[in-house]
């Protein structure tokens, strides 16, 4: 049951809300972590591991791994994509017979 109390302290917070700009929310870990990218950055510089940090975050609140960690300090670079033609003329070149 849901005391009078719990309504009253949900309704103070509801009022109290409406002072303040809306709260970021992050559809994922990984947008999360890459916010405090310049702090990650700046705790490995001085030493930190990954896991290290990974936990501190964790322990913080956001549920984190060292992979995600290590994504956002190393980002991948993503190779372009050849084109169909591109690979099409490069598998007829190898299926040609010497001759």
């Amino acid at each position: 049951m849901i005391e009078q109390e719990q309504v009253n302290a949900a309704i103070a917070a509801l009022e109290q809300a409406k002072d303040q700009p809306p709260v970021k929310s992050y559809a994922t870990q990984k947008e999360a972590v890459a916010s405090m990218r310049e702090n990650i950055i700046e705790l490995h510089k001085r030493g930190w591991s990954v896991a290290a940090i990974a936990k501190v975050i964790t322990d913080a609140g956001v549920k984190t791994s060292p992979a995600v960690v290590g994504s956002v300090l190393k980002p991948r670079k993503r190779k372009p994509r050849k084109s169909r033609a591109k690979q099409d003329e490069q598998n007829t070149e190898t299926m040609r017979l010497p001759g």
